[in-house]
């Protein structure tokens, strides 16, 4: 197997991340790739600002869930910034064989008020049927 590789994370409003990612799954199928979609879980990742990059925490999940991706919400808690809910989203993928097994990531950056907030947001974007487990 190779290293997975994942897609340049293109900021969006809250309200935009399913489109965007719908978005992200169409041009992946356009370059004329096999392209398998697998959701196995939902991965609910939580990590203060203080503690590393939102880009350090995203290459880590891709590199320990490429070979059984799902949906990622990356959860970036910043309580000293002022109130913000920022997000990313992102597809990753493992290439095997001719085809690539591919995941996505949703990265949720909150401050102030919003990080009280940011819990409804999550449930809003959860895959539906797939069990759910928090890092």
């Amino acid at each position: 197997m190779t290293e997975p590789y994942r897609s340049e994370s293109k900021p969006v409003g809250v309200a935009g991340i399913k489109e965007e990612l719908k978005a992200l799954w169409a041009a992946e199928a356009v370059e004329g790739r096999v392209v398998v979609r697998a959701r196995t879980h939902n991965l609910i990742v939580y990590t203060p600002a203080s503690r590393a990059s939102i880009d350090e925490v995203i290459q880590q999940v891709v590199d320990l869930t490429a070979a059984r991706p799902g949906r990622v919400i990356v959860i970036h808690d910043d309580p000293e910034s002022e109130s913000k809910l920022e997000s990313w989203v992102n597809i990753y993928c493992q290439v095997q064989g001719n085809h690539q097994l591919c995941g996505e990531s949703i990265v949720l950056s909150v401050g102030g008020d919003q990080r009280d907030e940011v819990h409804s947001t999550v449930l809003s974007l959860l895959a539906a049927d797939l069990p759910v487990s928090l890092w």
